[in-house]
Formats: structure tokens, C-alpha cells, sequence
């Protein structure tokens, strides 16, 4: 995809951000759940997650919507229980 890194507001102050519809990301994660923090805004869309080839756990479908009124930065559990060791997250 088009992922950049920026620096701000964020998680961290460092985060990576795509402008293009339909772009994805994939990375490795270690543990027993995913939290992403993202942006979350009008007209943002919809994010679709999976882990280990499967919808996220804690999403409906592995969807959710990003659109809403005010914009901020949010943290959400996406999957849990996934017992230890390495996931791939899509």
C-alpha cells in the first residue's frame, strides 16, 4: 500500500497513515490480544482486521466502522484470547 510514517498526534507521536481506499497493512504481534489506536473521524470508512486468517474476535465480522462525528485517537482491543506466542494481524 501507501503507508507513510508521521509524527503528531497519535499513538506514541509516531504512527503510520494511508489516504488510499481499500489499502492494507499486515504486521506480526505477540501476545494474547490486539490493541490498535487509531484515528477514528468523519467519512473515515471502515476497517476490516484479521488475525491469523481469521476476523478479529472482537469486531462484528472483523469490521468496524470508522465514521463518527468528532475525530480522536482511539485505542481498540480487536481480538483476545488468542493465547501466547506470534500472530499475524491483516
Amino acid at each position: 500500500g501507501t503507508w507513510q510514517w508521521e509524527t503528531g498526534l497519535g499513538a506514541q507521536n509516531y504512527f503510520l497513515r494511508s489516504n488510499t481506499p481499500g489499502d492494507a497493512i499486515a504486521f506480526q504481534a505477540r501476545g494474547d490480544q490486539v490493541e490498535i489506536v487509531m484515528r477514528r473521524g468523519p467519512d473515515l470508512g471502515t476497517m476490516k482486521v484479521q488475525v491469523d486468517g481469521k476476523p478479529a474476535n472482537q469486531l462484528i465480522d472483523g469490521r468496524m466502522s470508522l465514521s463518527v462525528r468528532d475525530s480522536d485517537w482511539t485505542p481498540i482491543v480487536v481480538a483476545k484470547d488468542l493465547g501466547p506466542g506470534d500472530h499475524r494481524v491483516d
